[in-house]
């Protein structure tokens, strides 16, 4: 819910989609859905051109491929991008580089992109892959990237009411408007829901042929995928996390009080022999400030290994969670709970630092 797309630009990018009611027959059923389906060419062509609270947009369509590699033939899954889609993510080619504006024009071009999985699986990361040829459906095509580790088409599809995220082995350059798919990049300061009043703006001025109802467009952030049983699953978790806190932190503000309450006697006689109170202060604050951070370091440790069990036995409502990790942002958040921590429950120490005296011994 608060980092879900592993990459640099994460947080600002969107899926542009059009909300309303598709639907198709399957034998003698009829299905409808009312999700998210992608906009038609008209529109991506005015949003590219028009929208300014896009930085980028660009787009990627899955579809499978046979392909011959080192002379073997194989069956693999690829996509058709926009030049810019590693721009829009904020991420760089492993290896070589990639697609330029003019190729994805050139429906002639016949240049590629492998994933780094297959780049290691099918040509055992070799140095003099770029510039290689390979035969996709029986045409020839030269080898000039190797996409990030663990690159995926964010926010692709939508089935039974979840986000899949699949990770093509191979990657042709294409036009914006023949991709479908489109994310985009959200200016600085811009909010997906700035976004969509723009775009919803720009969509009831643009003619689309063949459909006579102005459509209903929203950029949708990664979380918006989820389903509600999901986000609710979630949030119940976070609660009782933060219920289980506020008692650990109860019950150690206890022992801590206690424990200060019985040290009194050593205040009043490190006072006696000359310490001064200040530096009696700063001495309960430093060991409970430790206690605290030794004590969260632990946690975290604990947490570490503990989160790929959890996940391991996730419920199936946390399907989409098989990905969990640890964030720096989590690190940083629980290192600085263990120090206020430290210092609020520490501070009962240092009270009892002040009050005290050899004769009240």
């Amino acid at each position: 819910l608060i980092a879900p797309l592993p990459y640099p630009n994460g947080s600002r990018i969107v899926a542009l989609r059009v909300m309303g009611h598709s639907g198709f027959t399957a034998g003698l059923a009829s299905i409808s859905n009312d999700g998210p389906s992608t906009p038609r060419r008209e529109l991506l062509e005015a949003w590219a051109s028009r929208a300014h609270s896009m930085e980028m947009i660009a787009g990627a369509q899955e579809q499978f491929l046979s392909i011959l590699a080192n002379g073997q033939q194989d069956t693999v899954t690829h996509a058709f991008t926009t030049a810019n889609l590693l721009a829009v993510l904020g991420t760089r080619p492993a290896v070589g580089r990639t697609f330029r504006p003019d190729e994805e024009q050139d429906t002639t071009s016949r240049v590629a992109m492998i994933s780094y999985g297959w780049w290691r699986g099918a040509y055992a990361a070799r140095d003099d892959i770029i510039g290689q040829l390979t035969e996709f459906n029986g045409i020839p095509y030269t080898i000039i990237g190797v996409m990030p580790a663990g690159l995926t088409l964010p926010m692709t599809t939508r089935a039974l009411d979840r986000m899949s995220d699949p990770s093509p082995d191979v990657w042709l350059p294409d036009k914006l408007e023949s991709t479908g798919n489109p994310i985009g990049l959200l200016r600085p300061g811009v909010s997906a829901d700035d976004a969509t009043r723009e775009l919803q703006a720009i969509a009831n001025t643009t003619h689309v042929n063949g459909d006579s109802v102005i459509p209903r467009v929203r950029a949708m952030r990664a979380q918006d995928f989820l389903a509600p049983r999901e986000v609710r699953t979630v949030e119940v978790l976070f609660v009782a996390v933060g219920v289980l806190l506020l008692i650990a932190c109860a019950n150690v503000a206890n022992l801590l009080l206690v424990r200060a309450w019985t040290r009194r006697g050593e205040f009043a006689i490190r006072m006696g022999l000359g310490a001064g109170r200040a530096r009696l202060v700063r001495l309960a604050l430093t060991e409970s400030v430790l206690l605290a951070v030794v004590a969260g370091a632990i946690g975290v440790l604990i947490a570490w290994q503990g989160v790929r069990v959890i996940a391991a036995l996730r419920p199936l409502a946390l399907d989409s969670l098989a990905d969990v990790h640890i964030e720096p942002a989590v690190l940083f958040w629980t290192a600085g709970i263990s120090v206020v921590t430290g210092l609020l429950f520490g501070g009962a120490a240092a009270f009892f630092v002040g009050s005290c005296s050899v004769a009240d011994l």
